[in-house]
């Protein structure tokens, strides 16, 4: 969402920051967050051209429903259950020592292998 609400911005000449994460926290994805003195700015012009857009998107999908865009005070956060091993990465400010390729784990070890064989050995037939 905040890549296509700076586009839509872009492309009516206004420059404008938006963000996906707010204090830290991954919003929902279908909003997005700015700075109020940007959208105060931005928002008279914005809600012009949005109803010109919904009103094209009706006309070419047809029906009698369109996106809609609202203003939120609160912002709706992702719960950290739902976050991906790189959100937690870029709130904690660590790594893990592990590193997660589809569906496997590939462990850091160090070159200390307890004295075992790298191969495994042949298992004997009964």
């Amino acid at each position: 969402m905040p890549e296509y609400i700076k586009c839509f911005l872009g492309i009516m000449g206004l420059e404008v920051d938006t963000y996906d994460h707010l204090d830290s926290r991954k919003l929902v994805p279908y909003q997005c967050v700015m700075r109020r003195s940007d959208w105060e700015m931005a928002k008279p012009r914005f809600l012009e051209v949005f109803r010109l857009a919904k009103t094209a998107y009706r006309r070419c999908n047809g029906g009698t429903v369109a996106p809609g865009i609202q203003e939120a005070e609160a912002a709706r956060k992702i719960p950290d259950v739902e976050l991906g091993q790189e959100d937690v990465r870029h709130r904690t400010g660590r790594a893990d020592p592990w590193v997660i390729r589809k569906t496997f784990l590939d462990v850091h070890e160090g070159p200390e292998n307890g004295g075992r064989p790298e191969r495994r050995p042949r298992t004997t037939k009964f």
